[in-house]
């Protein structure tokens, strides 16, 4: 099965926690990181030093699901803030 691009997004990570706009028909998404790191939760608690997950500058954050999964709910929970410095996510989304 060929993956269809449901559209792209650049969000600013900055110091209060941040979702993602998921847009209509995407099931799945990988979101890379740009210029510093983050920490970032995906149960929609809030993300934090040793609680959640951590990326840095050129990482990848896959969300893709393998296979035929779902990961939309994983995405309306992600919740992502910036451990020392403004960072950006550019995200990509996929049906």
């Amino acid at each position: 099965m060929a993956l269809n691009s449901k559209g792209d997004q650049r969000v600013t990570v900055a110091g209060t926690p941040l979702g993602l706009t998921v847009p209509t028909g995407a099931s799945r998404c990988y979101i890379e990181i740009v210029d510093n790191s983050i920490y970032y939760t995906l149960d929609g608690d809030t993300p934090a030093v040793g609680n959640g997950g951590e990326a840095h500058d050129g990482d990848v954050i896959d969300l893709m699901g393998g296979g035929h999964h779902n990961m939309r709910s994983i995405m309306a929970n992600i919740s992502m803030v910036q451990q020392s410095a403004q960072a950006y996510a550019k995200v990509h989304y996929f049906d």
